[in-house]
């Protein structure tokens, strides 16, 4: 990639072109045209990410693309720009890895300093250090914006999901129901006429409305075994075998959920004798499975207010005007939208959320979003079949909330190192090295301290927020 290309005079004129450089006497741009001369072919990366930075690149001409890709090599992030620019000094003043990779996308004829040689001229180049520092700053802090709304976006992609998977089973539940309650309307539609173009003595009405008001009236044995369900359903279903009732057997699961027993029906029996009872049971099976299904979309109904509920609890906080926050439903709304992903990897989840807390005045970054980061790595952690642990507490003016897990805890060579952004101590692919470095800003915007405790049983991270005074009750 070393062409013999450039002299030195092209050089200082395409690096005096620079705006970065606009107000740097001559005297200094010219030590920088002495550095070598580079060639970067299409395809080629100036810098890769995840990388360190050594060499501070001054590029002449040509384009690059600006990109940080995943496992796929899909690309989360990408920028297109055209020389003259320079590259690497952000590395070189931070010492943080490079967040992405930069890619000549047409050659790049650049000028190359070296990292010793960087230093030096950063020493004794007044002018030149201080356009450097200017131009890095500005582009760190894009950068860190960048950075902060991808983080967002991620925590969104994660109450999405969160949504999509706790309103899709109480979604279908209810329109499971619905249909079922349509056909049970349809049938007893059905029922009724048939049992109206037939004469009937007050006494068999009289024991159909008792046997409806018994049925309706009898709590669903929600907690019935598996095995005394199975005797249940078997005894009603041979009971009406025996007493010729048209499929029994369809009509046993409902009324053995219900509490109906044997002993019941005698009624039915004692009215219509042995071989009418088909129709009568039948109407009073559609009526308990319709109020079955009533129950089951009020369920269903339930569980979705109490998701929006939740959600709004979640998104609400740092949205305007100051407010107190009750940081046990903070972090319960949560543990909510995490839900899904904890099923999914069966984790055992254990809750303990202390008494009297005070709130946290909450003006600005939202802390649910240290909740998710910091829920969502412990879930990650624990693995499948894992432990996760969720506790809040107060103490000495201290307002404490602790998320472990029961993995196999942080390497200790990466712990120095976990609240660096980009930095991730998972699979390449798997996370965007955001979170934790987010999560630590956002609670020290709250003059608060994320610590945390690893080792070979698990990991804990501990938030400590200062408690907010709450106004005292006329």
């Amino acid at each position: 990639m070393n062409d013999v290309g450039w002299d030195r005079d092209e050089k200082f004129s395409k690096i005096r072109s620079m705006d970065v450089f606009a107000e740097v006497p001559d005297t200094e741009l010219s030590r920088l045209a002495e550095f070598p001369y580079r060639r970067y072919p299409v395809g080629s990366a100036i810098l890769r990410e995840g990388d360190y930075s050594h060499e501070f690149v001054i590029a002449l001409s040509g384009s690059v693309r600006v990109y940080r890709s995943n496992g796929d090599k899909t690309e989360l992030t990408h920028v297109r720009t055209s020389a003259p620019s320079i590259v690497g000094d952000v590395g070189l003043l931070s010492g943080l890895i490079c967040p992405v990779t930069i890619e000549a996308t047409e050659d790049v004829h650049a000028v190359i300093v070296d990292e010793e040689s960087f230093w030096q001229i950063m020493t004794d180049c007044h002018a030149i250090r201080k356009a450097v520092l200017r131009s890095s700053s500005t582009r760190a802090t894009m950068r860190e914006g960048m950075n902060l709304r991808a983080e967002k976006l991620a925590s969104l992609g994660t109450l999405t999901a969160g949504l999509m998977h706790e309103l899709n089973n109480p979604g279908a539940a209810a329109g499971r129901a619905a249909a079922q309650l349509r056909e049970n309307l349809n049938r007893m539609h059905a029922l009724a006429r048939n049992f109206a173009e037939k004469e009937h003595t007050l006494e068999q009405g009289r024991c159909i409305w008792e046997m409806q008001e018994m049925a309706l009236s009898k709590k669903r044995v929600a907690y019935m075994s598996t095995l005394d369900q199975s005797d249940a359903e078997e005894q009603l279903s041979q009971w009406m075998e025996d007493n010729h009732v048209k499929e029994g057997w369809r009509m046993a699961p409902t009324l053995a959920i219900s509490g109906v027993t044997e002993a019941d029906l005698e009624c039915l029996k004692a009215q219509f004798g042995a071989s009418n009872m088909s129709e009568p049971l039948a109407w009073m099976e559609a009526m308990v499975s319709s109020m079955q299904m009533v129950d089951t979309i009020e369920e269903s109904v339930g569980r979705v207010s109490a998701l929006v509920g939740a959600v709004k609890t979640y998104t609400h906080e740092g949205q305007g005007q100051s407010e107190i926050v009750d940081i046990n439903r903070s972090v319960f709304s949560t543990v909510v939208i995490m839900k899904h992903k904890i099923r999914e990897r069966n984790i055992s989840l254990t809750k303990e959320f202390g008494d009297e807390i005070p709130g946290i005045n909450s003006a600005g970054s939202s802390l649910n979003q240290v909740w998710t980061n910091l829920l969502d790595n412990a879930i990650d952690a624990a693995g499948e079949g894992g432990e996760v642990g969720v506790k809040t507490w107060h103490e000495e003016g201290e307002i404490f909330v602790s998320i472990r897990d029961n993995g196999t805890g942080i390497p200790v060579e990466k712990q120095a190192r976990i609240f660096d952004p980009f930095f991730t101590t998972k699979p390449s692919g798997v996370g965007t090295g955001l979170g934790l470095g987010i999560a630590h800003q956002i609670v020290t915007e709250y003059g608060g301290e994320l610590h945390f405790a690893t080792g070979p049983e698990g990991t804990e991270f501990v938030v400590h927020l200062p408690s907010t005074p709450q106004p005292s009750k006329a």
